[in-house]
């Protein structure tokens, strides 16, 4: 299927492969990382499975240095790193927006790398109903995002995560995180760890697709 432009809520623009099920197919959301754009990951297309269509919205925050995101990130003189997570609470504001039209429609997926992957986290924690799958991609649990007191819906949100183990930008001790304090909650979860940077690897995307693969095949009858 070829990949087209289209206008989201708020007028967002964005990039959708439609699946070969119709309009009321499984969606996939893939949301790209800080001073990226929606077509970033859109270039997984060829991993994921057909049955899924897939949207990939542009970050409402354009960055001081090319592309966009979802929230900013300021850098000081010593290399550190601030966010501001009133800011990043709005955005999560503005993804549930983005998300919602698309949920009667069918399953929802997340999907996100670096902070995509926050976001979709963030998301997952909010409206747990909507989420059928939880792919983080070299992501960070940020503490804005709490996480619920058992029971909650949440746990039930199958959940893959990965991170590399040199990773320069978030260390793979968030990724390792992710798997100490979220994991043991979850009914369903996956940790991988890949021996690259700030990235995303076939052997990763294999996974992934693979990963995303067996979830419909588990909810088909």
């Amino acid at each position: 299927m070829s990949v087209r432009q289209i206008q989201l809520a708020d007028g967002r623009t964005g990039l959708e492969r439609p699946s070969r099920e119709g309009d009321r197919a499984p969606t996939l959301f893939l949301l790209h990382g800080f001073g990226s754009d929606e077509a970033d990951l859109m270039g997984l297309q060829g991993w994921i499975d057909p049955r899924l269509r897939i949207l990939a919205p542009r970050g409402h925050l354009r960055t001081e240095f090319g592309g966009f995101g979802w929230f900013n990130i300021r850098f000081d003189p010593h290399g550190g790193k601030h966010i501001d997570l009133d800011e990043v609470l709005a955005a999560r504001l503005e993804l549930r927006r983005l998300v919602e039209p698309f949920v009667a429609s069918g399953p929802v997926f997340l999907s996100g790398f670096s902070q995509g992957a926050m976001m979709s986290l963030g998301l997952a924690l909010a409206e747990p109903a909507w989420v059928a799958g939880l792919v983080l991609m070299s992501g960070k649990w940020l503490p804005c995002f709490e996480l619920p007191a058992e029971p909650s819906p949440f746990v039930r949100i199958p959940m893959l995560v990965q991170h590399g183990v040199i990773d320069e930008v978030l260390p793979i001790g968030d990724g390792r995180e992710i798997r100490d304090q979220i994991g043991p909650r979850m009914q369903t979860f996956t940790y991988s760890e890949y021996p690259i940077g700030h990235s995303i690897s076939e052997a990763s995307a294999q996974e992934a697709s693979e990963w995303l693969s067996s979830r419909l095949n588990a909810s088909t009858p």
